[in-house]
């Protein structure tokens, strides 16, 4: 799926969304037999934990650095035999038989379990690509991990998604091992709710001028990605974790469908 994936080297704006959503896609199965699944989600390598900000469809998608009480509900999809063996966005091949699946915005190598309510199936997946980006779905699974969650037939499923933790590799007693780092209380913390972020500084003062109008505490931080700066429009510094969403569904309902959830 690396090929879906367009940089630009200049921009204006980035806008961000995850929903949920329930079309069909239907991929043929593989003609050949499938061969053994490799049951345990792997790390091929070890990642960049700083990602590169990317645009898909005009999109800009900003992968975050953690998994801060990462869950979702919305439609998942599969891909399989027309991408088997092409590289991914993380630099691996995709390898449709192993326990892997796309996100657009967690980290790569984070292991994330994923349920089906239809059947009560639940797998471990690791991600390793970027998408999908079809409107509105919000997990793309291999082959295998589709089968096994009861998704060939389908085409795409409600699923439940919950963030574990980063999957690394360790030399441990002069061999290779793999470790889940385990997530934190992400219940509490610094959350923020951010609006926008922009390459142009003048964007960023419009908008917090217009937000500022129902809500006081409007903030514009600066960042630097991969050598390039953004401009991050953030309003209020929450301790809870659900008191930030609740602002974020606030703010959907006011206009402002790219709000987002981010930890400090």
């Amino acid at each position: 799926m690396n090929h879906r994936l367009i940089f630009l080297s200049f921009f204006s704006c980035f806008i961000f969304a995850i929903t949920g959503c329930y079309k069909t896609i239907i991929i043929p199965p593989a003609s050949s037999p499938p061969r053994a699944a490799k049951k345990t989600p792997s790390v091929a390598s070890k990642t960049e934990r700083k990602e590169k900000p990317y645009a898909v469809d005009g999109k800009w998608y900003f992968p975050i650095d953690s998994v801060v009480e990462f869950k979702e509900k919305g439609i998942c999809s599969w891909y399989g035999p027309d991408f088997h063996g092409k590289q991914t966005s993380s630099g691996e091949s995709y390898d449709m038989f192993a326990f892997t699946a796309a996100h657009r915005i967690l980290p790569f190598n984070t292991q994330v379990r994923v349920k089906n309510p239809a059947n009560n199936k639940e797998i471990l997946v690791r991600i390793n690509d970027r998408g999908p980006f079809i409107k509105d779905r919000i997990l793309d699974l291999s082959y295998t991990a589709a089968k096994e969650l009861g998704l060939i037939g389908p085409g795409t499923a409600l699923i439940e998604l919950e963030a574990l933790g980063i999957l690394e590799d360790k030399e441990e007693n002069g061999r290779r091992v793999t470790r889940l780092i385990q997530r934190i209380d992400y219940q509490r913390g610094d959350f923020s709710v951010q609006i926008g972020a922009f390459k142009d500084l003048q964007n960023a003062l419009n908008l917090k001028e217009r937000l500022q109008k129902d809500y006081p505490v409007v903030e514009i931080s600066e960042i630097n990605r991969s050598g390039e700066t953004f401009f991050r429009v953030r309003l209020a510094h929450c301790t809870q974790l659900q008191e930030a969403l609740r602002l974020q569904r606030q703010l959907e309902s006011n206009g402002f469908p790219q709000a987002l959830v981010v930890a400090d």
